[in-house]
């Protein structure tokens, strides 16, 4: 009977297989899972934080129209405020994207993602699960 080292909402790591719960469902035959390790994938932008940032970018434009088919001066001074606040909220955006932690093995001869979260706790737990049962693969 297979031994259970991890069991959550998007992963379960037995003794002898490691299951992704992504769409769709991987799993992998840990007997054919060679040179697994870590690693941190450059972070990505939400679906939110693009949208916020593209708001930000078509306000300043707006703005600086505005500016300059009104010619007032003390319009200028409002759209240099909507462009640095543009500015701020894209860059507040930009450093706000979730890194992404992946395993990367080589199972069968190729080189995959065996399982990748952007939630850190969850990914070391797996991780370590994923670990824990190599080395118990390796003692017998």
């Amino acid at each position: 009977m297979a031994r259970t080292y991890y069991r959550g909402p998007d992963a379960v790591v037995t003794s002898d297989r490691f299951v992704w719960l992504a769409q769709p469902e991987c799993t992998f035959a840990l007997r054919e899972l060679h040179r697994a390790g870590v690693v941190r994938a450059a972070p990505s932008a939400s679906a939110g934080v693009r949208a916020v940032v593209a708001a930000s970018l078509v306000a300043a434009v707006a703005a600086v129209g505005v500016a300059v088919a009104v010619r007032a001066t003390w319009m200028w001074a409002v759209a240099g405020a909507v462009v640095v606040v543009a500015a701020g909220v894209g860059w507040g955006g930009w450093r706000r994207r979730a890194h992404r932690w992946e395993i990367h093995a080589s199972y069968r001869g190729a080189d995959v993602v065996v399982y990748a979260s952007a939630d850190e706790r969850v990914f070391h737990q797996v991780a370590r699960a994923l670990g824990r049962s190599i080395e118990s693969q390796s003692a017998r």
